[in-house]
């Protein structure tokens, strides 16, 4: 915007420049605009954490589940235990339960982090124990 000034000799003089009511309206837009900025960055990296620990739950429930697989752990129909995955201990549980076909169990894996009660991850798989010679 320009602004004409008369000085007292009669010279008329022209500035150019923003007004106070200019800047200060630039300053509002600006600070919507990187409040919005803030509050999208905010909301993604929420996200990001929550998939880390979800992946990181998922990981530590399957390698529970091929531990069941592998017969190394829960023969008696039950286990428990910590594993440390991407710098968290994660508490998991392992319970076997009867199917309908009887040399095949259900394989239930329930994953916390450690220390919290929320935020559970439930995943299940299948344990076949083979076909068993039943004599008449």
């Amino acid at each position: 915007m320009q602004v004409a000034f008369i000085l007292s000799n009669g010279i008329r003089m022209r500035k150019s420049g923003f007004t106070l009511l200019e800047v200060l309206i630039a300053l509002v837009i600006l600070s919507v605009a990187f409040s919005a900025i803030f509050l999208a960055l905010s909301a993604s990296t929420k996200q990001l954490i929550y998939l880390r620990d979800k992946t990181a739950a998922q990981w530590v429930g399957l390698n529970a589940i091929a531990k069941v697989q592998l017969q190394q752990i829960a023969q008696n129909g039950s286990a428990e235990g910590i594993e440390n995955q991407m710098q968290t201990n994660w508490h998991w549980q392992v319970r076997l339960t009867p199917t309908p076909d009887k040399n095949t169990f259900l394989i239930t894996v329930v994953v916390t982090p450690e220390g919290r009660i929320t935020g559970s991850t439930t995943l299940q798989g299948y344990l076949f124990r083979g076909i068993q010679n039943e004599k008449n």
